[in-house]
C-alpha cells in the first residue's frame, strides 16, 4: 500500500469518526434470517448450527472485507418459544477495523385461524434479540500525517522511521455497547389442501433500540472515545414459495420470490431476487442488490447468483451448503472485486430442551399436514419450513 493511500485511510478514519457507523451485514437474506429479524428465529423446524461467511472487496495484495457468523437455533415443538445464539465477526480495511457482536434471540408465536384440532393457516411471530458489541482497530497499520517528513517521506534525515504522537484511547477498542432488537413476522400457508400450495412470510424489525428509547443513554461505539452513539437499524422482508408442480415423492418445482432491505443512518440497502426450487436438496436463483448513501449521488448496484444444495440427509439430520457469487454492475465496480458468500447448515430433527422436559421433541410431522415447502402441526400449531419433506 502506498504512503498516499495509507495517509488517505488515516484521514478518512478520523473524518468518519463523527459520522454514524453501520452494523456488519450479509448480502443475502437466505441463511441470515434470525440476525435480520429475531422473530424468524427457529422457523426451520429443527435444531440448526449455521456458519455464514462473506468475502467482500477483494484486491490483489490484501484480504478485503470479511464477515463471519456462527448461529445456533432450536425450534421447540413443545413450547410457545424458539431461541437462538449468535456470534458475528467483521474485519474491514487495511487498518483492520474489527466488529464483534454476540448474544441471543427469542421468538414467540401467536396462532391465527382455525381451531386447535386442525392445522392453522397462519401464525404471528414476535421476537427479541439481546446482543452486545465492540469495535477495535489496529492503529499501527495506519500512517498519520505527523509520521511524514516533507523531504524523506516516512523516515527522517537519519533514515529512521518516524513515530506518531497519537496515543490510541482504550487500546484502540470501543466500550462494549448493548444492541437490543425487536421484530415481528406473519407467516402463513395458502391453498394448503391443493396440489399447488403457497407459503408466505412478511416481517420487519428494529435493531439498536437504546438510542430510540433515550438519546441521552445511547450506547457508545466510538473508537476515539468521543461518545458516538449506536445508530438504530431498520429491516424488512417479504418472501414466498409457490409449488408449481410435484413430480414424485422427492422432486418438485417451486418459485421463491423475495425482497429484503435495511436502513441505518445514511445507508440504505435493498435486495430483490427469485429462486427456483427443484427438491429439498437443490435450489438456484438470481438477485439484484443496491445500496445508497446520503453523501453519494450514484448508488452501488450488483447482481448475484446463488446455489443451495443438501449434500447429506437422513430422517433425523441433514447438511446444507449454499454459495453466492456477487458481481458489481455500477458504482464501485471499477475499484473493488466481486463478493463471495458461503453458508453451511447442519440440522437435527430433535429438540434437546423438549427432550429434557419429557415432551414431544421431534419434528416428524406425522400428525400434521405435509407440503413441500411448509409444515403446520397440531398441538402447538407452529408453522415451520418443511426441510424434512419426504425424508
Amino acid at each position: 500500500m502506498t504512503i498516499a493511500a495509507q495517509l488517505c485511510c488515516a484521514i478518512t478514519l478520523f473524518a468518519a469518526a463523527a459520522l454514524p457507523a453501520q452494523d456488519p451485514f450479509f448480502t443475502h437474506f437466505t441463511g441470515n434470517e434470525a440476525l435480520f429479524n429475531p422473530a424468524l428465529t427457529g422457523t426451520l423446524g429443527a435444531t440448526t448450527f449455521s456458519i455464514k461467511h462473506k468475502e467482500q472487496w477483494q484486491q490483489p495484495g490484501n484480504s478485503g472485507y470479511q464477515t463471519s457468523a456462527l448461529i445456533y437455533e432450536e425450534s421447540m415443538p413443545c413450547s410457545l418459544f424458539d431461541y437462538g445464539l449468535s456470534v458475528v465477526h467483521d474485519r474491514e480495511g487495511q487498518g483492520m477495523l474489527r466488529t464483534l457482536q454476540m448474544g441471543g434471540m427469542l421468538a414467540a408465536y401467536i396462532p391465527l385461524g382455525r381451531g386447535a384440532k386442525s392445522v392453522r393457516p397462519a401464525d404471528l411471530r414476535i421476537g427479541t434479540g439481546l446482543h452486545w458489541g465492540q469495535q477495535s482497530i489496529d492503529y499501527s497499520r495506519l500512517t498519520f500525517i505527523d509520521q511524514l517528513h516533507p523531504k524523506y517521506g516516512r523516515v527522517g534525515p537519519d533514515q529512521q522511521a518516524i513515530l506518531s504522537s497519537f496515543a490510541a484511547p482504550n487500546g484502540g477498542r470501543s466500550d462494549w455497547y448493548f444492541q437490543p432488537s425487536v421484530g415481528i413476522s406473519l407467516r402463513g400457508l395458502l391453498l394448503a389442501e391443493s396440489s399447488h400450495p403457497v407459503f408466505g412470510s412478511i416481517g420487519a424489525a428494529v435493531h439498536n433500540l437504546v438510542p430510540l428509547a433515550s438519546a441521552s443513554q445511547g450506547q457508545n461505539w466510538s473508537l476515539l472515545g468521543i461518545g458516538t452513539a449506536t445508530v438504530p437499524r431498520y429491516s424488512f422482508h417479504a418472501a414466498a414459495e409457490a409449488v408449481l408442480k410435484e413430480y414424485d415423492s422427492k422432486h418438485f418445482l417451486s418459485v421463491q420470490p423475495r425482497v429484503a432491505g435495511q436502513v441505518q443512518g445514511g445507508l440504505a440497502y435493498l435486495e430483490v431476487g427469485v429462486d427456483l426450487g427443484f427438491s429439498q436438496q437443490l435450489a438456484a436463483g438470481l438477485a439484484y442488490h443496491t445500496s445508497q448513501t446520503n453523501a453519494e449521488g450514484v448508488p452501488t448496484n450488483w447482481a448475484s447468483i446463488r446455489l443451495e444444495t443438501g449434500l447429506f440427509r437422513t430422517p433425523s439430520q441433514r447438511l446444507d451448503l449454499g454459495f453466492s457469487y456477487n458481481f458489481n454492475l455500477s458504482g464501485l465496480r471499477n475499484y473493488v472485486g466481486n463478493t463471495l458468500e458461503f453458508t453451511a447448515r447442519w440440522s437435527l430433527a430433535t429438540s434437546s430442551v423438549c427432550r429434557l422436559r419429557g415432551q414431544k421433541a421431534t419434528y416428524d410431522g406425522s400428525d400434521a399436514l405435509q407440503c413441500p415447502t411448509a409444515r403446520g402441526g397440531r398441538g402447538r400449531d407452529k408453522i415451520y419450513e418443511n426441510i424434512w419433506y419426504q425424508q
